[in-house]
């Protein structure tokens, strides 16, 4: 049994000497003091020697692990001529105990000796009381006992809050051991600047606008809180994609902003009103009455122009929204010029997380919550001239509001097919939105799954299925085990060409299948990942070679025909591939690299301006160029033809400030920020041949279709007719 031993130095009271034998240690204690005492701690003499007995100079209390909630305790004399300690008195001890945080102290008024343990990575306290009879040898075992004061800190915190105690939550909060491990320090600001929220409501409510100020101005003496709160995040992605959205959705946390900015309104701090306010509209631009009060600062700073701007968004959002007689009159007073593009909308049930627009009609997924029956998951069917809903498809089970659930809907030969979160693979009729089939697991499914002239393929976390496309009829099953150890990888995704089926995992490696049969042909050996993240995501397959990712930042080029790696190139990430060539950012160099798809060398290699990063762009081959979406809003766009060894040509054109939505068709790209702006760009002549500033959060792609574009936000459905 693995034995710990312990020393700890101890005040004990003074006793009157008797005439008693003390014997020194022998036998496993004394084996376990001769090898561990004095490399674990030091010898200190904390005690008047003149108080304890003839003979002996220190008193040390010490134990050994008995069971993992037990321990034998000892009580050792050390006299001045020896380095073997006299065994004084024994007991026992039983409950938890960490033995690299442990002390014994000695109570004069209540002649107790006191051993305690702080418990690891906490402020617990787990405590043994004893009594030693000097006359009788004896260590008597009195009481044990345990106390948290962080977690009575957080209780009293708890208290605090729901009184709308503030400034005493945090200082309660400040003086915690361990906080970490009491409480996230998102979940905490957030819960408490929902509290001061309510204060400040109720101080705006008996016209104290000033006190509603120095509620929010309390957060800024909270030891986890920025200087700034509201300065925290980027943009909504920023904001849905940080642990702080766990405890406060974004809507909440931009309303509580937007009432933080009208308290500073009040109070004259205009300056600090219009930075919150633009903030506001970093994480929401679609908020109508943030444009407003952004609007009414501006004029009231007199810069009337920008102000304008902010009044005609939102009066093209409260038009929208048929909200027209609630425009205040003076917004019409102060507006001089109008959008040159009309936007109309179609509000509906639920929002709308991937749609696809095909012969006139609508096909859309809806993301609801089937705790509220008028806020339902499912496909919709609706006619885009006229906002008729033809038919409507409900989907079993809730789905989070978060563009995270596993959805991709496709249109194909009069069927839709959806892959709905967890629960399957749905075919439906397009024209009547029956269910033909359902091709159901047991876990999470991956997108994307694969459409062939006859057959769908789509697999879970560790299964692959090959359907009959049109009777749903499974055709073949593969469980992806990882080798002989019998393990159950995560597949990343799946790639077919040639009759070959082609399985990214976790593991990290790749699986070979015969896509006819779903017989295993063989599994690739050298995939790089030299962080350990695991994970092997097949980029691209060209006739020779396999392209395969991994989270390390890493390209492995196996060779096609037996999965066996050919080369490495670290320090890098697939941007997007084609048939032309497979596109890398090197994270080294800051270049963009072209590798020819069948050898794997580097053809091209492109150099951007400085200052400028592509890593976390959105990247679109369009025919004759690539474009890139950078995330300060500006469209980066370069001649494929034309991208030479050490190049420099290319075109940068300034259309937001916040990130790109980037997508092609025939020869045009269409681009849209979060905050609204659109632009449609000629890839042959890099030039902008339309731009429209909407003021609406875009959430999903560009579509184009009739002449009309298309796109959603939140429940919306967006229509901008594209006149000639």
């Amino acid at each position: 049994m693995y034995r710990v031993f312990i020393p700890v130095l101890l005040i004990i009271v003074s006793l009157t000497w008797g005439q008693i034998e003390y014997q020194p240690i022998t036998g496993e204690l004394l084996d376990h003091w001769n090898t561990a005492f004095r490399s674990f701690l030091p010898e200190v003499n904390y005690y008047n020697s003149g108080k304890l007995p003839e003979g002996i100079c220190k008193l040390i209390i010490t134990g050994l692990e008995v069971e993992w909630d037990s321990l034998d305790i000892y009580l050792l004399g050390i006299a001045p001529d020896t380095d073997i300690p006299f065994l004084l008195a024994t007991s026992g001890y039983r409950g938890d105990y960490n033995f690299t945080k442990s002390y014994a102290s000695y109570d004069e008024d209540d002649d107790e000796i006191i051993l305690s343990f702080q418990m690891p990575g906490s402020a617990r306290w787990c405590s043994g009381c004893y009594r030693w009879n000097m006359e009788e040898g004896s260590l008597e075992f009195l009481r044990y006992y345990s106390r948290d004061p962080s977690l009575e800190a957080m209780e009293r915190v708890d208290s605090l809050l729901t009184e709308g105690n503030i400034e005493e939550a945090i200082n309660e909060l400040n003086g915690m051991f361990y906080p970490g491990n009491y409480y996230s320090s998102d979940e905490m600001i957030s819960r408490l600047l929902s509290s001061i929220n309510r204060n400040a409501l109720e101080e705006q409510a008996g016209g104290n606008y000033q006190g509603a100020v120095d509620l929010f101005l309390d957060l800024a003496d909270f030891l986890h809180t920025q200087e700034e709160w509201y300065t925290a995040f980027d943009d909504s992605l920023d904001y849905v994609e940080s642990n702080y959205a766990n405890y406060m959705s974004l809507s909440e946390y931009v309303m509580i902003m937007n009432n933080y900015a009208f308290y500073l309104e009040q109070t004259d701090d205009l300056s600090k009103s219009l930075i919150v306010l633009r903030k506001v509209l970093d994480l929401y631009p679609s908020r109508m009455v943030a444009h407003l009060n952004v609007a009414d600062v501006l004029w009231s700073l007199g810069e009337t122009t920008d102000a304008q701007e902010h009044y005609n968004i939102y009066k093209a959002m409260m038009i929208d929204r048929e909200l027209t007689d609630q425009i205040p009159l003076y917004v019409e007073e102060r507006i001089t010029s109008a959008s040159a593009h009309s936007v109309t909308s179609n509000d509906l049930f639920s929002d709308i997380y991937d749609y696809v627009i095909k012969d006139g009609v609508l096909f859309a997924s809806m993301l609801g919550d089937e705790s509220d029956p008028d806020f339902g998951s499912g496909i919709l069917a609706m006619d885009i001239d006229t906002g008729r809903e033809l038919w409507f498809y409900g989907t079993s089970g809730a789905h989070s509001r978060s563009y995270d659930t596993p959805w991709d809907l496709r249109v194909k030969d009069g069927r839709i097919y959806a892959l709905v979160n967890t629960s399957g693979l749905h075919c439906l009729d397009s024209g009547t939105g029956r269910l033909i089939y359902l091709v159901e697991f047991s876990e999470t499914v991956i997108a994307p799954y694969i459409l062939t002239e006859d057959v769908l393929y789509v697999a879970s976390k560790t299964e692959v299925i090959a359907v009959d496309l049109f009777t749903g009829e499974t055709l073949w099953s593969f469980l992806d085990q990882a080798g002989s150890m019998g393990m159950h990888p995560t597949i990343t995704n799946i790639s077919i060409d040639d009759g070959m089926l082609y399985i990214g995992s976790i593991s990290p490696n790749v699986r070979c299948l015969d896509a006819g049969k779903g017989e295993l042909v063989w599994v690739s050996t050298g995939v790089m990942d030299s962080d350990g993240a695991g994970y092997a995501n097949i980029a691209h397959v060209s006739s020779n070679l396999i392209f395969v990712s991994t989270a390390s930042g890493e390209l492995s080029i196996l060779d096609r025909s037996n999965g066996q790696a050919i080369t490495y190139i670290e320090g890098c990430k697939v941007m997007t591939t084609s048939e032309e060539a497979v596109y890398i950012y090197d994270f080294y160099s800051d270049q963009l690299k072209a590798l020819d798809p069948e050898s794997g060398t580097v053809t091209r290699e492109f150099v951007p301006m400085e200052g400028m990063s592509l890593y976390s762009s959105q990247v679109v081959c369009c025919e004759e160029a690539i474009s890139f979406g950078c995330r300060d809003g500006t469209l980066l766009l370069f001649p494929i033809g034309d991208i030479r060894y050490g190049s420099r040509e290319f075109v940068v054109i300034d259309l937001a400030d916040s990130p790109l939505q980037i997508s092609c068709y025939e020869g045009t790209i269409f681009t849209a920020s979060e905050t609204g702006d659109i632009a449609l760009v000629n890839t042959n002549t890099f030039e902008v041949i339309w731009e429209i500033q909407t003021g609406i959060e875009i959430t999903r792609p560009l579509q184009l279709y009739n002449g009309s574009l298309y796109f959603t936000s939140g429940s919306s459905f967006y229509t901008i007719r594209l006149d000639p």
